[in-house]
């Protein structure tokens, strides 16, 4: 009865002391947001007529909460084709419901486009073809007067699987000798090892090499033999393949050595015996060059043109 007068107070613990807020003398209330915090609010309502009682209402909690914020970027993502590697991102503040928008783009400056039902925290982006692709994220809050925030941009590679663009080739060598097997490779993400095998039979099978891995290997020449190598290729990215190189064939042979020797030539002017040379072993192409000298001990020339198996001394 009477005239109706209402009174807000606070205070800043939910059982009070509860104190006048100057001015706040309406049915309605703003509180103010100016800073992140708690409060505690109620309204004593009086009324003029005779014997009326006042009445206080229930406590109002109020939380004004910081704009969001993010606390975890997305974070760039380079793997293979096929790859699921996720992007994510962490939020703290803000009020009421979160949603989360995913936007992809061909450029890294944008423009970026809604990504349909990309609508969560997470979000694997596709894979099934190579290519470089810009996503960003777009966060809302529904509290009153949140701010949206948007990620920083993460670039998304999906590469090829590796392939091998050199393989290792054969080697035919003598003892001693240090040729090396090598391979090339393109595509693959991460970090890529590798592990060459060796086998005693052409088709296996293979045993991995203690050590050996480097994209080149020197393999052993002690002794005389054949050996089978192939290297298996890795890739530490996110579905990447590994790829097995073709096999080289490691010939080592004993060095040269004459199974028949120069045989001694007794003729008369005009002979036209030869003298020869037979070899086995070795490596590669076999060259001769024959030399002469006047005395057994030399000093030995060599001969301009003789280099051949066989030579006809003149006479």
């Amino acid at each position: 009865s009477g005239t109706v007068s209402y009174q807000w107070q606070s205070s800043s613990a939910l059982g009070g002391p509860f104190s006048n807020i100057s001015g706040a003398t309406s049915s309605t209330y703003t509180p103010p947001s100016a800073s992140a915090g708690t409060t505690y609010y109620q309204v004593v309502i009086n009324a003029t007529g005779n014997d009326c009682q006042s009445v206080t209402s229930t406590v109002a909690t109020v939380i004004v909460r910081p704009d969001l914020s993010i606390t975890t970027q997305p974070l760039n993502i380079d793997e293979c084709v096929g790859g699921t590697n996720q992007l994510s991102v962490v939020v703290a503040n803000g009020s009421g419901t979160v949603s989360y928008q995913w936007q992809s783009s061909s450029a890294v400056g944008g423009p970026f486009s809604n990504i349909s039902g990309a609508t969560s925290s997470t979000y694997t982006p596709p894979s099934t073809s190579a290519g470089t692709t810009y996503y960003q994220v777009l966060i809302s809050a529904t509290g009153n007067d949140c701010q949206s925030v948007t990620s920083n941009v993460a670039t998304v590679v999906v590469r090829p699987d590796l392939s091998i663009t050199t393989q290792p080739t054969d080697i035919d060598e003598c003892v001693g000798g240090t040729n090396q097997l090598s391979v090339v490779i393109a595509n693959g993400s991460g970090t890529v090892s590798y592990q060459w095998q060796s086998s005693s039979a052409v088709g296996g099978p293979f045993s991995n090499i203690s050590g050996a891995t480097n994209s080149t290997y020197t393999p052993p020449s002690a002794s005389a033999g054949t050996t089978y190598y192939q290297v298996v290729i890795n890739a530490t990215g996110n579905d990447c393949q590994s790829v097995t190189s073709t096999v080289a064939t490691v010939i080592v042979r004993p060095d040269l050595s004459i199974t028949t020797q120069p045989a001694n030539i007794d003729e008369c002017v005009g002979g036209t015996n030869q003298l020869s040379v037979t070899v086995a072993n070795g490596s590669g192409t076999v060259s001769y060059q024959w030399q002469s000298s006047s005395a057994v001990g030399g000093p030995f020339s060599n001969i301009s043109g003789a280099t051949n198996s066989t030579y006809t001394p003149p006479s």
